[in-house]
Formats: structure tokens, sequence, C-alpha cells
């Protein structure tokens, strides 16, 4: 049956250029097909590349029988006029990695990836430093599956991504220290094309397994982070072979495509480069050694954790209260970096501007003074999901204090005996890996004061103490 990947539905077989006899009866049928592909680069935008995939499959396999490994490339073609463009704008290189292209087979059971031997794959960038047409080649070697089934198993190919590194250097965060750029270039083949490079009969035989294995039980997240989930779920069983695999299939649960996969023998797998908070849909399948499926276990509905900055970098504005006298308003930034040794955590400065207060001692005494806030320490943040939590330590000082509109004479050294501890935390409002704007807020206890002169006993008696507020507006 057709199959839809990345947006492109495949169609009928190509032809055929060779067959090589292989070990088991079977035979590798050799084919080339030339494809068109539109590849979005960025600074140029949409281009025409040609793509070359050289595979060899076998024409007929019996039913649970591994089809017999072979090796698959991929060759893409730029043309004189396009690496002009790219080197004009400052690439070097163009590769087409293996981990970027994806080969899937459908057979009676359904659709999945072709199991491949990644690590084994052979890359040969295009230099664009060169001038005329350029290929950039890259192979793996395909293995397996068992066709628990007969029936017809069908191979397609799909988009790709190509990858450029460039003649451009950036400071990498935390240590400023400079990295390559590197880019890459979305390709989809053009529409109306036949995308199939194979078709496979699988064949019937005597005496075969015809039970599948139960269904996997549903996955559980243990641990999630912005591009990453890991999950467990129950086994399942099989009456007459054991299970052998099991394929956990994703993807974005708002996106149409053909889900992701990835075969583990045991029942955990941790999901690599998925979407910052992006709802995932996963789901597990079971085949036994004979290569026969289960039906999909249940689906699980999970979001991955948002982004997690790599500094922050706001304006604030916000208020506090002290002695239970009229709001303060307050103005500042604060300043963070990653902490490159622990996820989500970030330490640097938070910077309050001088204020002026009002308070009431004794329930009539009118009572004004200019705020100081004096960082003690260094701030520390921590994200946890979409709530931001802080931890700051202030000396506050109080300056030209005034009762009934007289000067108090409590000099310039008037301040609390020990740094103010602000802990607060509240939601994030935006979070990007460029930054984040949040609301947080907390109470603080305000310690006494001392080198206020004659006032310090007032001010100790009226304004120290528990239960003040602040509350932080950043970005």
């Amino acid at each position: 049956m057709p199959v839809r990947v990345g947006g492109v539905t495949t169609a009928a077989l190509t032809g055929l250029l060779s067959v090589v006899p292989i070990p088991g009866g079977a035979a590798l049928a050799e084919t080339t097909k030339t494809l068109t592909y539109t590849c979005a680069f960025p600074h140029i935008g949409d281009r025409k590349v040609r793509v070359e995939h050289e595979s060899g499959f076998p024409a007929h396999i019996p039913v649970q029988q591994e089809m017999p490994a072979s090796a698959f490339t991929t060759r893409v073609r730029l043309d004189a006029g396009l690496v002009d463009e790219l080197v004009r704008n400052d690439e070097l290189t163009l590769s087409a990695p293996t981990t970027s292209w994806t080969v899937r087979i459908t057979d009676p059971q359904g659709t999945e990836e072709l199991p491949a031997e990644r690590g084994s794959a052979r890359d040969t960038a295009a230099w664009l430093t060169e001038l005329g047409e350029q290929t950039a080649v890259s192979s793996l070697r395909t293995q397996g599956p068992i066709f628990g089934k007969p029936g017809e198993a069908r191979v397609t190919t799909g988009p790709l991504r190509l990858s450029m590194m460039t003649s451009r250097w950036v400071p990498v965060p935390p240590s400023g220290l400079p990295g390559i750029v590197m880019e890459s270039a979305d390709c989809a083949p053009d529409p109306g094309q036949d995308l199939t490079l194979a078709v496979i009969q699988i064949t019937d035989v005597d005496g075969k397994d015809t039970t599948p294995p139960t269904r996997p039980g549903p996955p559980l997240v243990t641990e999630r982070t912005a591009t990453s989930l890991y999950l467990r779920w129950a086994r399942s069983t099989d009456p007459e072979t054991p299970v052998a695999k099991y394929r956990v299939f994703y993807k974005p649960a708002a996106s149409d495509a053909e889900p992701h996969s990835l075969v583990v023998t045991g029942t955990a797998a941790r999901l690599l480069g998925l979407k910052p908070d992006t709802e995932h849909l996963v789901w597990v399948v079971a085949t036994d050694g004979h290569g026969l499926r289960s039906e999909p276990g249940a689906r699980l509905r999970t979001r991955t954790a948002p982004e997690s900055p790599l500094s922050i970098a706001n304006p604030l504005t916000g208020s506090t209260t002290i002695g239970g006298g009229a709001p303060i308003e307050l103005t500042g930034t604060l300043k963070l970096a990653a902490n490159a040794s622990t996820a989500n955590r970030f330490s640097g400065d938070l910077k309050l501007d001088p204020a002026t207060g009002r308070f009431t001692f004794a329930g009539f005494v009118p009572v004004t003074a200019d705020l100081t806030f004096t960082p003690a320490e260094k701030t520390t943040a921590s994200l946890a999901g979409r709530t931001l939590s802080t931890s700051s330590a202030m000396t506050i000082g109080l300056t030209s204090i005034k009762a009934f509109g007289i000067d108090m004479d409590a000099g310039t050294e008037c301040r609390t005996a020990s740094p103010a501890r602000l802990d607060l935390s509240g939601p994030t409002r935006t979070q990007t890996r460029d930054g984040l704007t949040a609301d947080v807020s907390g109470r603080y206890v305000l310690p006494g004061f001392e080198n206020c002169g004659p006032f310090t006993r007032f001010l100790n008696l009226f304004l120290a103490g528990p239960d003040n507020s602040l509350t932080l507006r950043l970005g």
C-alpha cells in the first residue's frame, strides 16, 4: 500500500537493473532511482538538487526468514550554479548524514523504518571550495527485518536533511570559546515522483508460527527533558516464540507525518531529538523471533519539557511591601547564565534600583525613606517545567528618613544588620532557548537595622520582621 512519508505519498516499483545471487536462495535486485528534491537552503531559499538512491533488496523471500543485509547509498548532486551560491554564503562543505534520512518498509503487518547499521556508514562530504558540480555521498548497510506474514513488502524513500559547515565562527556559551557555525537544509521529494525502491514478494511456508505476541503495556514516562523522554512499559508474552524486540513509535501529536521509530530488545527506551514543549504520541509494538508483530499497545499522549534558555537577561518591574506600608514600586534587571554542569540551573545578578518607601509608624506617624538594595551574593535560579525559582540575598539600606517631613538624621550607613533572604518563584510567560519572561513572588523576613542613629529602635520596632512581600515581573 502507498505510504505517506513527510507529506509525500509513495508510488510504484522502480526498474530492476541486475540480480545478484546470495546465500539462502534469495536474490538481491539492484536498483538505482534518480529523484529531484527541493531543498530549503538558509540565506538563498529553495533550490533543486538531484538525488540518486542505489539499493539492493531481494525480489522474494520466505515468510519468517530474515531479509539479507544489503548496501544502501545516497548521492546528492549539486550543480555548479548552486555550488557557487553556497560558496558566496560562506558554506564550506555539504553532506547528507545517514541519520538524517529514512528508508521505510511496508508489509502486510504495517509500516516501519528499515533497520540499518548506521554505525558503519560511510559519508563523503562535498567540498564547496572546488568549482563545478559536486556530489555528497552517504552509505549504510540495511539489516532484516523478518517478515511474519506472506504478501508484498514495499521499500520507499522520502525526505532528507543536508548538513553544511560554514566558515563563520561564533562564541559558544557558557565558555565563550569560538565554535564553527553549522547549518542545515531540509529537502522533500518533488510531488508526482515514484519513491518506491523495491517490491519484495513474501512467500508462504508450511509449519510456520501463527501466534503473535500480546500487546505491550502502555508506555510510562519516568524522565523528561526539553528534547527527550525516558519510557518504560510492561513486557509482551508469546506462547510459541519468545519476544525478540520492541519498536517504539513516536510523533508530534499535531503532525500528520509518518511516526519515527526506535527498536530496543528490553522494555525501556530513551527518545531523543524531540521538539521542546510539544505534545507527542508514543506507542509500542512487540515482535517475536519469527517476525510476527503484536497489535499496537495503548497510545501515550505526553509533553516534553519547555526548552531551557542559555541565559536570562531581563529588565524587571515590581513592588514590595515592608512593615505593612504602602507598596514600593521597583525597577531593575536580572541577568543569569546557565550552569554548564547542571541542567536548568542558573547564576548571576539581581539588581534593584533605589526606591522611595512610605510607612506609618504607630498608626499615625507618616514616615518616608529612600531605600537601596545591595546584593550580598550571587543570585541563583532553577527551572522546573514552567516554574522559575530564584534565590537572592540583599542588604537593604535606608537614607533620607523623615517623620512628619522632618529629617531624622539617620546618617548614610543605616542598613539591615544582615542580608534579607529573597526566595521567589512563579510561572514563566514565555520560555525559549534565547531567554524567558516570568512573574515571580514570595515573602521574606526583614532583618533588624543598625547604624541608624536614634531612629534605629523605631525602625526595628515598626519595620523589621516577617511577612513582607516581593513581586517581580521579568521582561
